[in-house]
């Protein structure tokens, strides 16, 4: 189960990858969540925090649950923390 709280760059990765599999450009998926093109841009990069509503837009758009994103940017965070975390046989762990 997902313990790290994703921050908004796991958030916008999240979308950048739904996006990519439905085949969306950035201009496309904006046009069908009513936000502009720059908006979206800064979401994915992990240089806004969107709200509720623009995440639930975007889902909307994305034909797929909030939870499904939320979700994904939880995995994407775990990943990093556990990718970051010295292993037990690095000298400098200790």
């Amino acid at each position: 189960m997902p313990t790290t709280t994703p921050t908004p760059a796991r958030l916008g990765n999240a979308i950048r990858w739904f996006r990519k599999r439905r085949d969306l450009s950035i201009e496309e998926l904006a046009g069908k969540a009513e936000i502009h093109t720059t908006y979206l841009s800064g979401i994915e990069l992990g240089q806004r925090n969107p709200s509720w509503n623009i995440v639930r837009s975007l889902s909307e758009a994305l034909d797929i649950e909030v939870s499904a994103v939320v979700l994904l940017a939880e995995e994407l965070a775990d990943r990093q923390r556990e990718s970051s975390r010295p292993s037990p046989t690095d000298p400098t762990s200790s």
